[in-house]
């Protein structure tokens, strides 16, 4: 009554825990400040009624192992209804033949990497059914690869176009073999002397005679990009030729021509009968006086030349009169002493699709030939 009427709160606090037996608190009850004056502690004992505790009963845990089993023979089930109800894919069994063409003829073919021991033109016969490989090889040619599918009892054809290769020349054999010297009844006054392509040597040419001689390859050597390089020496001036249009004398063609007595360096269109001189430069020091040999060079890519001379750029150019052709030599002074060794050329591209081959394919035509090897060594290098 007395807590209603002047709201009294109660304040619950344990006063002392060892005065009182277990279970119990001691309450006090005062009045707020102000209403009755000071406050009578009036205390009371009181049981505190202990909350009950329920006993936990631990429930059995589930078990998967059975579950896990079931599954696993569930799934084992399935595949091996999916395997037995596969059946099985056969192999077309049987056999069939190639037919393997190539201009020119007399490469060697290549099955799926294995020699066959035969040369274009030939027919491979009991070829498996299938997809196979076919590679020709030719000396002086890209390597040629096709592949070509084998049916049953049918023969399947390839027509290959062999492209021309890179080669190397010393002429140390005594020969100019795939090299044009003499047209018809006319002489050049090119041949092989001292293990060097010689033009005129103490004789005077006829009027009839030729000033070109060239690398023909029985008239498969025409180039579209190449480098091209040679070691030269001459009284007076002397030319490479490069992208002769046709395989004749008078061919039009480009002229790169190096005159030692002047250290110069000149570029012309050659139309029969007539030279074009389209750039030239004369002092030029990496030119070496005669009787000394330059090594000279040029790397023909599209339209654009650039020219060397013992490893040393000296110029460039760019020009669109001929796209392709032969390369050779030019004697522009008929009546002097001509000579030629170590003829060197590289592709540095193909026209077709197959050129990756045996033969350097070059990303960097301004490093080519760099070094300088033996006609052993380079053979030896591209596996001939």
């Amino acid at each position: 009554m007395l807590r209603k009427l002047f709201k009294i709160k109660p304040n619950l606090r344990i006063v002392d825990e060892n005065l009182y037996p277990e279970g119990f608190v001691k309450t006090f009850y005062t009045t707020r400040d102000g209403i009755l004056g000071k406050a009578e502690e009036k205390s009371e004992v009181k049981e505190v009624e202990k909350p009950e505790v329920k006993e936990k009963v631990e429930k059995p845990k589930k078990s998967y192992t059975a579950l896990y089993i079931l599954g696993g023979l569930a799934v084992a089930g399935v595949s091996v209804a999916l395997l037995l109800g596969k059946k099985e894919e056969k192999k077309e069994e049987g056999k069939g033949s190639i037919d393997v063409k190539s201009d020119p003829t007399g490469a060697k073919i290549f099955l799926d990497g294995s020699d066959t021991g035969k040369v274009t033109n030939a027919v491979l016969t009991d070829v498996n059914v299938g997809t196979h490989s076919v590679m020709l090889k030719k000396d002086r040619f890209l390597d040629y690869t096709t592949s070509v599918t084998v049916v049953k009892d049918q023969t399947a054809t390839i027509n290959a176009k062999l492209e021309p290769g890179s080669f190397f020349e010393d002429f140390n054999d005594g020969v100019a073999d795939y090299w044009i010297l003499i047209i018809g009844h006319n002489p050049t006054f090119w041949y092989v002397k001292d293990g060097k392509l010689t033009h005129r040597d103490g004789e005077l040419p006829p009027p009839s005679a030729c000033p070109f001689a060239w690398y023909s390859l029985n008239g498969y050597a025409k180039y579209k990009n190449f480098a091209f390089q040679a070691d030269m020496r001459s009284e007076k001036g002397q030319c490479m030729a490069l992208r002769m249009v046709s395989d004749r004398c008078h061919s039009d063609c480009y002229l790169f021509c190096v005159r030692q007595p002047s250290k110069e360096w000149s570029f012309y269109v050659y139309s029969s009968p007539s030279l074009h001189l389209i750039t030239g430069v004369a002092g030029v020091p990496a030119i070496k006086y005669y009787p000394d040999w330059n090594t000279v060079k040029v790397v023909a890519s599209g339209s654009n030349f650039k020219f060397y001379v013992n490893d040393t750029y000296v110029g460039e150019i760019n020009d669109i009169s001929f796209a392709s052709g032969y390369v050779g030599f030019y004697a522009k002074n008929m009546d002097v002493l001509f000579e030629i060794d170590n003829v060197r050329l590289d592709v540095l591209q193909s026209g077709s699709d197959n050129s990756a081959s045996k033969f350097w394919i070059l990303s960097n035509p301004e490093n080519a030939f760099t070094r300088v090897v033996s006609k052993k060594e380079f053979k030896k290098e591209r596996n001939f």
